[in-house]
């Protein structure tokens, strides 16, 4: 850096779309608006932060980018605009961030009951912020996912009933040629819960869809957890043994004499 060497150190995106795999890209060279550079190093996948790319990425000495690039070499040093530091774990990012403001203070020569030419951005405040701002998300979609389990419940429910209304004849002549009540009851059940597992598909299906959609515009990862896929299924399960227990268990305790002389 001292130097200002044209050396750079890439990231795994940078590397993967330049350099085939079966050839290292440690001392390749680079042309950077027509200077070349020699790769010293590439780094690990970090993925997306705040939306950006951070694989997709080069870096040079700022030296070197003062001078070759931006073409700004000052008599007092070199104007940036911020930088970035990394601590060795999220718990000294605290410390690391007191540090570096008092360095930055006696930099800048500002006195004790000074105020801040600066501002650091401390990445711990942030996900705190993010993950608050999630969390009460979560909570609004848990909150309408609720309701919604409620409403195809009683959707359910009544459509199980109709249909015992409709079918009380046939329930009737099957209790009439020997079906039992257990008999009645389980089939009722069982196309309750058909309908809700059946719902319950589509509802899965829509989900991943739209999960992909919105992994595909906002250039996040697209991760499907299988305990959520797993956890819509047994929800669908649960309604439909809850909206069609009772409408099942009338059906059951029909009287075949009456049944068969409804209308």
């Amino acid at each position: 850096m001292d130097a200002g060497r044209p050396v750079a150190f890439i990231g795994s995106k940078v590397r993967d779309e330049l350099f085939s795999t079966d050839k290292s890209a440690i001392g390749a060279d680079l042309r950077i608006r027509g200077k070349h550079y020699t790769v010293v190093g590439v780094a690990e996948s970090k993925g997306l932060s705040a939306g950006e790319d951070l694989d997709d990425v080069i870096y040079i000495p700022f030296t070197n980018m003062s001078s070759q690039i931006v073409g700004n070499n000052a008599l007092t040093g070199i104007a940036i605009n911020g930088f970035w530091l990394e601590a060795i774990d999220a718990d000294q990012l605290n410390s690391a961030q007191f540090q570096v403001t008092n360095i930055l203070r006696l930099r800048h020569g500002i006195k004790t009951s000074g105020i801040d030419d600066f501002r650091i951005i401390n990445f711990v405040d942030i996900m705190s912020a993010f993950t608050n701002v999630m969390g009460s998300l979560t909570l609004m979609v848990g909150a309408i996912a609720g309701i919604s389990l409620v409403v195809g419940g009683i959707g359910i429910a009544n459509i199980m009933l109709v249909s015992v209304m409709e079918r009380t004849r046939e329930i009737g002549i099957r209790k009439a040629v020997g079906a039992t009540s257990g008999s009645i009851l389980s089939q009722f059940l069982t196309e309750a819960i058909v309908i809700s597992v059946v719902g319950g598909v589509i509802g899965v299906g829509l989900g991943i869809a739209l999960a992909y959609i919105a992994a595909m515009l906002f250039k996040f990862p697209f991760v499907i957890p299988l305990w959520s896929i797993g956890a819509g299924f047994g929800l669908s399960l649960i309604v439909g043994v809850l909206a069609g227990g009772i409408p099942a268990r009338n059906a059951a305790r029909l009287n075949p004499i009456s049944a068969l002389h409804s209308e």
